[in-house]
């Protein structure tokens, strides 16, 4: 593995980031000694501290709070406009009885859609036999 300074990584350069290795022509500027590497501190190990604690929903894992995604944002857009396309249908099939969106309404309304007690709802199965 040599460490490319211009991606800040060190890679054989036959990885899935061969193509940035090529970019930044880390093959003619890499380093393979530690002792030229520049970024490398060396430290003792009584300077390195332990790691801090994390808040951790379970194990694994670190809690991270994402800014919602264009995709969010139009799947909101589409429900608020199909919401707002039924409630301006409702109210035009309301007003306009005559049309057809109003006869739509009067003989499908909603206040008939629930079942009645001693209702009888037969199916084609139920006649033929």
């Amino acid at each position: 593995c040599t460490w490319c300074p211009g991606l800040q990584q060190c890679s054989t350069g036959l990885d899935r980031n061969r193509q940035f290795w090529l970019d930044k022509d880390c093959e003619n500027k890499n380093v393979s000694s530690v002792d030229s590497c520049s970024l490398i501190e060396k430290s003792k190990p009584s300077q390195i501290e332990p790691a801090k604690h994390l808040e951790v929903d379970y194990i694994g894992t670190v809690p991270k709070e994402e800014p919602i995604g264009a995709s969010g944002y139009m799947i909101i857009i589409f429900i608020i406009a199909v919401v707002a396309g039924c409630a301006v249908w409702t109210g035009y099939a309301y007003k306009y009885p005559h049309t057809a969106s109003g006869q739509m309404l009067i003989r499908y309304r909603p206040s008939q859609w629930r079942w009645r007690r001693g209702e009888a709802r037969y199916t084609a199965a139920t006649i033929h036999m």
